[in-house]
């Protein structure tokens, strides 16, 4: 479809080949372009020169830049001086020598060379709206659009003109002075300049969508062929002498009025049909729009006072579309800048043992239906090495198509105290049940500790000096033991009285070793050789370094019962993993069934015949108040191996 830039140069250059054929024409005395049809007025010299000028203006109307602006000013003003010369002519009887100045005219008897008045005045109005098209304001626009209109209006008259003049005996129409070429070019000029400021010009007036131009393109047709077709049967009829001429004027006047009468009130109709549709629209249209803006402000107040934090998380770009408030503005998680950030931004934020929890959930909103919601819990840091939980709820917000989504929205919920509460009452509960049966053990292991106890006191005494000083390790060991096993039992009647970890910054190396010296003397008693693969003062850990130390002691202990003694070896070593360190302690014993591992930290289990089943069970929940996970791998007759992985204190 060509453009409207290029169609102006289209007529452009269409005004430009009539005005340079008719300039040549003068020259070479060729008489059939300067009238058309034969008798007919002649377009002179100087409208052919004028046309040339306009055809130039109107081409450097569609440039924007400021030469061919001031181009416009002078070409406008130049039409404007030599039109305005002509009329002053006609109205004074004053002949300037212009209108043969470049070339003499014998071909016209009145008036030689001159244009004709609706020319001239169509020239002047043309210039001037070549003129205003370049300037701003209301007024200017207003002068362009009725100056184009007007000469658009005397072209179509003159045309009409040539179109009658075939049925009339005499020359009776005012614009039949005006050339027919000149009327077409007149027409061309007028409608290229209304196309270069549309908005200043009939051209919008008749191509708008409002009330008024859809009434002015039904009406015209009517104003322009019903006079046309009315004029050619009065013609008709008077040059025949069917009537006479004022029964005609009278008939004419009558079918005028008719047709007028019966087509005005169609169009009425029809635009007041429209116009009620379009009211009944605008109704339906407020009153949705009241509707919408009434959901609109609902949900507002939805979204600020929910105790959610809601994002909508765009896949398309990979970021933040949409948040509805601030997580922990202190800690950079605020609204203005989680809003527009990047997905990959999020997870340092995430505790690193929920990251994989999170990606699990894109992944799984990515591939589901506009039903299914997904729910996970997650830690996220808040404040300075503290983590605290949070629900976070899927859902597919906005999908391309049934196989591409392209937002979902997450609902975010502190539920920390809500899990510090679940936990405590677990905790209590359980610590009810430990601390009925700790007591019941304590008090049946008091009396055989003190019989161990005094025993190894009377053997010391009654044993010789010489085979005293051979078993004096030994004596040692069952002194330890027997106070060991006394401050156990002291720490069992007390544990019903649970207090809650205390975490700290601790080398988890200096824990170890700790723990080992404590372990020692089942290690001595069982023979067995102790392998350290880690350096101190490399691995800080958050950590309560008692009850850590219980923990490891109580795998240390069940190590050197799981091996051949004198045979035993159990190796101990601490590895980077990402974001843990990684504590694993291996032994060479009999190994575990995968049925014993499955329940190998359940409180009472046992596959020992003389133990209670506590030992592990006090290991898992002190690694689970650590934020530490467990994991044991073992085959029968291949050794056991635990592994624990201790978040790391990040810099």
């Amino acid at each position: 479809m060509i453009s409207r830039s290029s169609l102006i140069r289209l007529l452009s250059l269409g005004v430009l080949i009539i005005s340079l054929i008719v300039i040549f024409s003068w020259r070479a005395d060729f008489k059939f372009f300067l009238g058309i049809f034969p008798g007919a007025p002649t377009m002179k010299f100087n409208t052919a020169l004028l046309f040339l000028l306009s055809s130039l203006g109107l081409l450097s109307s569609t440039k924007k830049d400021d030469t061919f602006t001031y181009l416009n000013y002078l070409l406008g003003s130049l039409i404007i001086l030599l039109s305005l010369t002509t009329l002053v002519q006609f109205i004074a009887g004053i002949d300037f020598g212009i209108d043969n100045f470049l070339y003499k005219d014998d071909l016209t008897l009145n008036y030689p060379g001159r244009m004709a008045r609706a020319t001239a005045f169509c020239f002047a109005l043309f210039g001037l709206a070549l003129i205003s098209s370049k300037l701003k304001g209301n007024i200017t626009r207003k002068i362009t659009k009725y100056s184009l209109a007007v000469i658009a209006l005397i072209t179509i008259l003159a045309a009409l003109t040539y179109f009658l003049q075939a049925f009339a005996s005499t020359k009776v129409l005012i614009f039949n002075s005006m050339a027919f070429h000149t009327a077409l070019s007149f027409f061309i000029l007028a409608l290229g300049l209304s196309l270069c400021n549309p908005k200043s010009s009939y051209i919008d007036l008749l191509s708008g969508e409002e009330l008024g131009s859809k009434l002015a393109r039904k009406l015209l047709p009517f104003l322009i062929f019903l006079p046309l077709a009315l004029s050619l049967v009065l013609l008709y009829i008077t040059a025949t002498q069917s009537l006479n001429t004022e029964l005609g004027i009278t008939l004419y006047t009558i079918f005028y009025a008719v047709f007028g009468i019966f087509f005005t009130s169609w169009v009425a109709y029809k635009l007041n049909h429209q116009d009620s549709e379009r009211l009944k629209l605008e109704k339906s249209l407020y009153k949705t729009n009241q509707e919408l803006n009434e959901t609109i402000r609902f949900k507002k107040q939805l979204v600020r006072t929910s105790p959610d934090t809601i994002m909508i998380i765009n896949l398309n770009d990979q970021k933040v579309r949409y948040i509805n408030k601030d997580i922990n503005p202190g800690l950079g998680m605020g609204k203005e800048r989680i809003q527009g950030m990047n997905i990959a931004e999020i997870l340092p934020f995430v505790h690193p043992r929920d990251r994989e929890t999170l990606i699990d959930l894109h992944k799984n909103l990515l591939k589901s239906t506009d039903d299914d919601i997904h729910d996970i819990e997650i830690r996220l840091k808040l404040k300075g090495t503290n983590w605290e939980w949070f629900s976070v709820r899927g859902k597919v917000f906005n999908r391309r198509d049934e196989n591409w989504v392209d937002e979902y929205v997450l609902l975010v919920r502190n539920i920390n105290e809500q899990k510090s509460t679940q936990k405590d009452l677990m905790n209590a509960e359980k610590f009810s049940i430990q601390g009925e049966l700790a007591r019941m053990l304590a008090h049946e292991l008091r009396n055989p500790i003190a019989s161990i106890s005094m025993a190894t006191e009377v053997l010391g005494h009654k044993v010789g000096s010489s085979q005293k000083e051979d078993l004096k390790n030994y004596f040692q060991i069952l002194s330890r033991s027997a106070k060991t096993l006394d401050k156990l039992v002291t720490n069992i009647l007390t544990s019903a009285n649970y207090s809650p970890c205390v975490l700290k910054e601790e080398d988890l190396a200096c824990i170890i070793d700790s723990s080992i010296e404590k372990a020692s003397d089942r290690i001595y008693l069982s023979g067995i050789t102790i392998n350290k693969r880690y350096q101190e003062g490399c691995y800080p850990v958050l950590a309560d370094k008692e009850k850590l130390e219980i923990a490891i002691v109580n795998i240390l202990v069940n190590a050197s019962e799981a091996v051949v003694p004198d045979e035993g070896r159990i190796e101990i070593k601490i590895e980077n993993n990402n974001t843990d360190f990684l504590l694993s302690i291996s032994d060479n014993g009999h190994g575990l069934e995968s049925d014993q591992i499955d329940k190998l930290f359940d409180a009472f289990y046992t596959n020992k015949d003389t133990g209670v089943g506590v030992g592990l069970n006090s290991v898992k929940n002190i690694m689970e108040e650590h934020d530490a996970k467990i994991e044991v791998f073992s085959k029968p007759n291949q050794g056991a191996t635990f592994k624990m992985y201790f978040h790391k204190i990040e810099a």
